[in-house]
C-alpha cells in the first residue's frame, strides 16, 4: 500500500537526495518541500490523463440555454479537476466521432438530450492510485522538488523529461486496462471546441 510519505521518498530517491522522511508533516527541510509541492502535483497528474481511478460518467445538470442559436442544449459544469468528454444518455460514444461540445463561462453546451459527461475528480486517497500513476507523480514530484532542495537546473530537467515520458506510458497502461479507457483514449480533439471565458 503505497502513502503520501512514499511517494514523496520516491521523489526524493528520483532526484538522488540522499536523505529520505518518516512523514509528511515533519519539520525537515526535505519534507517541508514535498508537502509544499504535494498536493498541486497530484492534481496536475490526475489531470494529465483521464485514469480510471479518479474518473466519473454522471449526467450533467440541465439549465436555461442563453444561445440557441449554436447549441440545443446547455449544462452546469461539473465539479471536476478537467472535464473530458460529453457522453450520449445511453452507451458510449464513438470514439472516431466524438460528440461535439463547448466550454464557456463555467457551462457546457452541446446537441445532446439528457447528456453525461466524463470527467475528472480529485482523488486523495494514494490506495486507490495505480501503480502506473504512481510513478507518473514520484516523477512530477521530484521536478518540483528540485529547486528548493537545491537541486541543479539540469537535474529538474532531466525530471520533467522522465515524467513526460512516463505520463505516455502510464496513460497507455491505463487505458488499457478497460474497453472503456481506450475509447477514452482514442478520442479526436478536433471534434471538441471547448475554451473558458
Amino acid at each position: 500500500m503505497t502513502d503520501e510519505t512514499q511517494i514523496a521518498n520516491r521523489a526524493l530517491a528520483r532526484i538522488g537526495h540522499a536523505n529520505s522522511i518518516d512523514s509528511m508533516e515533519e519539520i525537515s527541510p526535505e519534507a517541508i518541500a514535498c508537502r509544499a509541492a504535494y498536493d498541486a502535483s497530484r492534481d496536475t497528474v490526475q489531470s494529465a490523463h483521464p485514469w480510471d481511478f479518479c474518473t466519473e460518467i454522471a449526467l450533467l445538470a440541465p439549465t436555461t440555454n442563453d444561445r440557441p442559436d449554436d447549441w440545443a442544449y446547455k449544462y452546469i459544469m461539473p465539479t471536476c479537476l478537467r472535464f473530458v468528454r460529453v457522453w450520449p444518455y445511453q452507451g458510449r460514444p464513438n470514439p472516431v466521432y466524438p460528440i461535439e461540445y463547448e466550454i464557456r463561462g463555467g457551462f457546457i453546451y452541446c446537441n445532446v438530450e439528457n447528456a453525461r459527461g466524463l470527467y475528472v475528480v480529485r482523488v486523495e486517497d494514494t490506495t486507490m492510485f495505480s501503480p502506473a500513476f504512481v510513478s507518473a507523480l514520484s516523477f512530477y514530484l521530484a521536478s518540483e522538488i528540485c529547486m528548493p532542495l537545491g537541486k541543479q537546473n539540469a537535474v529538474t530537467q532531466r525530471m520533467i523529461d522522465a515524467y513526460d515520458a512516463e505520463i505516455k506510458r502510464a496513460a497507455q497502461t491505463d487505458a488499457n486496462s478497460t474497453p472503456t479507457n481506450q475509447d477514452r483514449m482514442n478520442q479526436d480533439a478536433s471534434w471538441i471546441r471547448a475554451r473558458d471565458a
